[in-house]
């Protein structure tokens, strides 16, 4: 692995806008639609975990490794900056249920810096806000891994630790780890890396079926080869493909 691959995620990112940063955490994207639909998804998703036996595998004794999983708003060529221009007329209850969803089964989120500080400068502030709590209340109390070489501790945002260096092997101790997913969202020069080195469980993809034309996308020229299976898929009645990849030799 070379050095600080992982590090700097700021070339690759949206621009300078709290709701584009977050991508499927942002407030716009949830506003009015996702906070109800937060809480019926996580009351769903905690009771099928609260089942016996569910999630573990019956002949071992070891709780399974945690996934980290990387949910991205991609457009039909691939271009994940700026989706304020292209994304919101797709949004619809489908979409909504399908990010809280996510949202209810992680409880750690792993950030590349220029996401990290966005998230930071926006959700403090809406502790205090009727609007959206549930939302916030996540965005804030979750414990947050962030990938930066240039980033000092100790980090502004509360459960915020930095990764600086080693991040192959700080993810895999992260995977070892008790919990349930680590979500990835935006940062794409870390999604790629995961990949690279097999260290990304699941890649979800909500294509929206609009060619932007321009912009930066998910993996850029120069990455190397790297094959994927398709192991779920789904239609919204928006045209919107939800596509979950996994690494073929999973």
């Amino acid at each position: 692995m070379q050095e600080g691959v992982y590090g700097e995620i700021s070339h690759d990112h949206y621009p300078h806008d709290h709701y584009l940063l977050g991508q499927i955490y942002s407030p716009e994207c949830l506003e009015g639609r996702g906070s109800r639909k937060f809480a019926d998804a996580e009351e769903r998703v905690m009771g099928i975990l609260s089942l016996p036996n569910v999630g573990w595998d019956m002949d071992s004794k070891e709780a399974p490794m945690r996934k980290v999983i990387a949910s991205e708003l991609v457009s039909l060529d691939g271009v994940m900056e700026s989706p304020d221009r292209w994304h919101f007329p797709y949004f619809n209850d489908e979409m909504g249920e399908a990010i809280s969803a996510a949202m209810a089964a992680a409880d750690a989120m792993l950030l590349g810096r220029v996401t990290y500080q966005e998230f930071a400068a926006f959700w403090p502030s809406q502790e205090d806000s009727d609007e959206d709590q549930e939302i916030a209340d996540y965005m804030n109390n979750t414990p947050k891994f962030i990938v930066s070489t240039t980033l000092e501790e100790p980090l502004e945002w509360n459960n915020s630790t930095l990764i600086k260096e080693n991040v192959a092997e700080e993810v895999a101790k992260l995977k070892q780890q008790p919990g349930e997913d680590i979500s990835i969202t935006g940062s794409g020069t870390l999604v790629g890396s995961l990949v690279q080195e097999d260290l990304l469980d699941e890649l979800r993809l909500m294509v929206h079926p609009i060619v932007v034309g321009s912009g930066k996308r998910l993996f850029e020229d120069g990455s190397d080869q790297k094959a994927l299976k398709l192991v779920d898929s789904k239609t919204f009645s928006t045209g919107v493909l939800y596509l979950t990849y996994q690494a073929a030799h999973s």
